[in-house]
């Protein structure tokens, strides 16, 4: 656990449609602005003379529509953010575009179709300052493992990664960040996470906006600023929602982006009342302690709030605003340059935390049991694939496995489906969205059955007959071997070690006889409703035990049609249970085992 820092969860993306505006105007409120103006003139901030706008589309894979059309927007938006970049580069600074690309999926995605022409307006953006790059492919869920971490931190090409120098990690919508994220983030030189949690039913664990120092296990330290969630810099200027919908999709022609002159109007009338409300909104968080001389805000387009094009009248807005010497100054800018200013300024001055920050909202993650065990069986057998007991890996097989991670990672990101996937469970879209997400642990899932299999016969396809078992793992194994008696081909009782000639008997289960029907009740379990095939017909599973196979090893077996001689085994005697203060076992053990099964602590509190 985070030590006195602990947030709530996140299990499906985007905002959380028109609840998200009573929670995001609840907070403001308590901050001091109220969604309309004031009767009375603001006073002007006490301590905040600058404010930076940081200007992203946040990216949803999914909620607001298919995830395959919304990997299409997401490219088209990056080119459109290059050309307003490129349009404005001549300009005074506070009349430039600056965006942040949020994922880098969507960076990988527009790499690959973009001509070499259109790579080097991209890469002359970044060069600029006015593009930034952040570090992660996606917002994730707390799923991934240490495998698919360094996917993620390698999702772009070395040769692109080492021009874009990502310096910063975005975290949006998701109540935490994993800290084995964190280290592998500061393991690849990325130093800063900007946070923008979504407290539709999450929370945040320290009062925001606030920046800490959130110290790793091996001393490093990541600078962490806890900005209000993605899109509130609008509430922070405007004091009336634009958006419609809520969440009209792409497709849907009788919606569209906003227009300039819409809303933060570049006219000095305008601009003063946006005064007005930033000030009354700033004074707020004055009031409840904040104290920093740069407010940070992320700011979003407004069509959906989520998976939005960039604004490009944006900058004629802050470039108004500082000609007329209002303040406190704004500043356009990206993620990385806020977070470099921010520690300059009160780096010194901050607290420091240390521990977990995991995802305790992950709703989304537990809504999909059957797709979550998954992807957890295909990690397991991309694992197994990878183990060195089976020979070195060829590129075709490391580039099917770099495939196959990335399709985990985008089922470990953090949309879960629809917009509308509570409301209308059953609709074409609502379904469409699931069944792709689904697909990223059922796809990978059946691939890397296929490689590990590859991998084993090429392995022992020269190797004498016999029943071969492998440890793939680097740890000894000791368990049960599983087999569909189907594969005997003969009336096998028991497999033998030709090395030592011990022998194993073959028990045998009941299990599932496809394509036949039952012959009795007592071959349909309660759960086979259908009771058109027999699940608990005898013997359909065929299983021996193995005792201690050295990891990283393959132990070669011979099949034999005779039973071994059974073996009394002493009856297991369990010794005297030692109880706590409170009457908790606190030390449970058999004889024979040198370490107990439970320890002293069971049934604390912890």
């Amino acid at each position: 656990m985070l030590e006195g820092f602990l947030g709530g969860g996140r299990g499906y993306g985007g905002v959380g449609v028109g609840r998200w505006v009573c929670v995001a105007l609840a907070a403001l409120s308590a901050a001091g602005l109220q969604p309309a103006e004031a009767a009375e003139p603001a006073p002007a901030p006490a301590h905040v003379k600058h404010v930076d706008l940081v200007h992203f589309s946040h990216t949803d894979y999914g909620f607001t529509d298919h995830p395959a059309v919304c990997r299409e927007m997401q490219r088209r938006f990056l080119d459109i953010a290059v050309d307003g970049a490129l349009a404005t580069r001549n300009m005074p600074p506070e009349a430039r575009f600056f965006w942040t690309a949020e994922t880098t999926v969507a960076v990988l995605d527009w790499w690959n179709a973009a001509s070499p022409e259109r790579r080097e307006d991209l890469l002359s953006a970044i060069a600029s300052g006015q593009v930034e790059i952040s570090a992660l492919p996606l917002n994730n869920t707390p799923f991934l493992d240490a495998a698919q971490w360094r996917t993620m931190l390698h999702w772009l090409p070395e040769d692109l990664w080492a021009k874009a120098r990502p310096k910063v990690a975005i975290q949006n919508d998701v109540n935490g960040m994993p800290r084995a994220g964190a280290v592998a983030l500061l393991d690849r030189g990325v130093r800063y996470l900007l946070s923008g949690i979504n407290e539709d039913s999450g929370g945040v664990p320290l009062n925001r906006p606030a920046a800490f120092w959130w110290k790793m296990p091996d001393g490093r330290r990541m600078l962490v600023y806890l900005n209000f969630s993605y899109p509130t810099g609008y509430w922070f200027f405007e004091p009336v929602e634009w958006r419609r919908g809520p969440v009209p999709r792409a497709g849907d022609t009788r919606y569209r982006p906003p227009r300039a002159g819409e809303f933060l109007r570049a006219d000095e009338a305008s601009l003063r009342q946006a005064q007005q409300h930033l000030w009354q909104a700033i004074r707020g968080l004055e009031s409840g302690g904040f104290r920093y001389p740069t407010l940070v805000l992320s700011i979003t387009n407004q069509w959906r709030i989520d998976n939005d094009p960039p604004l490009l009248f944006l900058p004629d807005f802050v470039a108004a605003w500082n000609r007329l010497g209002l303040k406190p100054s704004l500043r356009l800018t990206t993620a990385g340059a806020a977070m470099e200013r921010l520690e300059r300024e009160i780096g010194g001055q901050i607290a420091e935390h240390a521990g977990e920050w995991t995802d305790w909202w992950a709703n989304g993650t537990a809504s999909a049991p059957r797709e979550v065990a998954a992807s957890r069986e295909a990690k397991r057998l991309i694992a197994a694939a990878e183990s060195p007991v089976w020979g070195e890996l060829d590129a075709n097989a490391r580039r099917t496995i770099d495939e196959l991670r990335k399709e985990l990672c985008l089922f470990d990101e953090h949309t879960w489906g629809s917009s509308n996937s509570v409301a209308l469970p059953y609709s074409l879209d609502t379904q469409a969205q699931f069944n792709e997400k689904a697909a990223f642990a059922f796809r990978p899932m059946a691939r890397a059955e296929w490689l590990l299999a590859q991998r084993v016969r090429t392995r022992l396809i020269h190797e004498p007959e016999g029943l071969y078992v492998a440890n793939s793992a680097k740890l000894p194994w000791s368990g049960w071997v599983k087999l569909i008696a189907t594969a005997l081909r003969d009336d096998y009782r028991s497999v033998e070690d030709p090395a030592t000639g011990r022998r194993q008997k073959i028990v045998f289960d009941r299990g599932l006889r496809p394509f036949t029907p039952p012959q009795g009740p007592d071959e349909v379990s309660r759960e086979n409703s259908a009771a058109t095939f027999p699940d608990l017909a005898p013997r359909q599973v065929a299983r021996f035990w193995v005792e201690n196979l050295p990891g990283r090893s393959i132990a070669r077996m011979r099949l034999a049609t005779h039973e071994p001689p059974d073996e009394k085994l002493p009856p297991p005697t369990l010794k005297a249970v030692a109880v706590d203060a409170s009457g908790w076992p606190s030390a449970l053990a058999w004889e024979g085992m040198p370490k107990p099964l439970a320890a002293g602590g069971l049934g604390d509190f912890v």
